[in-house]
């Protein structure tokens, strides 16, 4: 099927870029924020490179035609969308001299992924389960992608309350895995 090639073209890339872009900042110091806010860089160079590997994995999977790329392409989708938004957040409130024209393509890349994933999911193009399976897997790769840079912004406070918070991310996100798991089992 052609739509599943160009996608797996499209994810390989990105999670290539994701594996080549964030040590090019890091070496020519580009992200400053590594030495102001480390512990949540760590956590979102996690959930980055978290990205990268399921990009990676999805695209050589749907290339080669291989069911269960099938089901990773939904949780591999919430997770790309999921970085996307955060982008586009980090953008929209930084120095938009130079960060308008990243916020404008990562604008635009957003929503074509996102009517590409709706016209995959009305079309049933990847999997004929259940739309909620796939929808749950897709707002969990979201989920997922955003809790861990929840707790990295938060292990960045001093206060007394900040573990506590820390600590129920971090249940959510067992929960998430959980839920990950479970709907991979349930499509087909």
């Amino acid at each position: 099927m052609r739509i599943k090639r160009i996608i797996g073209i499209v994810y390989l890339l990105n999670g290539l870029s994701m594996f080549i872009v964030w040590p090019m900042l890091l070496i020519k110091d580009q992200a400053p924020e590594i030495e102001t806010n480390f512990k949540y860089m760590c956590f979102h160079l996690s959930s980055e490179f978290i990205t990268a590997i399921f990009c990676v994995i999805t695209g050589i999977g749907l290339l080669f035609n291989n069911a269960w790329a099938n089901k990773l392409y939904f949780l591999t989708t919430g997770l790309f969308i999921g970085a996307g938004y955060l982008a586009i957040g980090y953008y929209l409130f930084s120095d938009l001299t130079t960060g308008l024209p990243l916020l404008i393509m990562l604008s635009i890349l957003n929503i074509i992924g996102l009517v590409i994933f709706i016209t995959i999911l009305k079309k049933g193009f990847l999997s004929q389960a259940s739309d909620d399976a796939k929808l749950i897997l897709f707002f969990s790769g979201m989920t997922f992608y955003t809790l861990i840079n929840i707790a990295g912004f938060l292990s960045e406070m001093n206060s007394g309350y900040t573990y506590g918070y820390v600590s129920i991310v971090f249940v959510i996100l067992i929960y998430t895995t959980w839920l990950i798991i479970a709907n991979l089992k349930r499509l087909k």
